[in-house]
């Protein structure tokens, strides 16, 4: 399947918004049907979700990062015992 996913400039860096982003620029923008869309629970409840799995996500990766770290400097500490 053929997928169509836009994407803009920022900093130098290609980024390409999740479709509820959209949404909300084009709500942002005064838009009509985005603004309604935006308002309905539904799609609050999609975003807040997506949210939280977003921050967990990054959690949990500098929660293995610090472990990756430890287990590096446990590893350090028995060379000099």
């Amino acid at each position: 399947m053929d997928s169509f996913a836009p994407s803009v400039v920022v900093d130098g860096k290609t980024v390409t918004p999740k479709g509820y982003e959209w949404v909300l620029g084009f709500a942002l923008a005064g838009c009509d049907w985005a603004i309604k869309k935006a308002s309905e629970p539904e799609f609050l409840e999609f975003v807040r979700a997506d949210l939280k799995r977003e921050t967990m996500a990054k959690l949990e990766a500098e929660i293995q990062r610090y472990e990756d770290r430890i287990a590096k400097l446990k590893d350090e500490l028995c060379d000099y015992t």
